[in-house]
C-alpha cells in the first residue's frame, strides 16, 4: 500500500476515529503482522497531541498455542 495513504488513513483514525486529545494516553492494540501500520499510527496519535502511546502486540499463532 502506498506509504502516503497509509499515514492518512492512520492521520484519521487519529484525529476523527479516536479523537485524541493533548495530553491523551492511547493504547493501540495491533497483530504482530501490522507493526508497520502500528509504529505510523502511534506517530499519528503523538502528532494529535498524545503524551504516551502504548502498543501491545498480538500473536496469532501464539494465542492458538496457549488454546491447545
Amino acid at each position: 500500500m502506498n506509504e502516503k495513504l497509509i499515514e492518512k488513513y492512520a492521520r484519521a483514525i487519529a484525529c476523527a476515529g479516536a479523537n485524541i486529545s493533548k495530553g491523551e494516553e492511547v493504547v493501540i492494540y495491533s497483530s504482530v503482522e501490522t507493526y508497520g501500520f502500528a509504529r505510523v499510527l502511534a506517530k499519528e496519535c503523538y502528532l494529535a497531541g498524545a503524551s504516551a502511546v502504548r502498543v501491545d502486540f498480538r500473536d496469532d499463532e501464539l494465542t492458538k498455542l496457549s488454546c491447545e
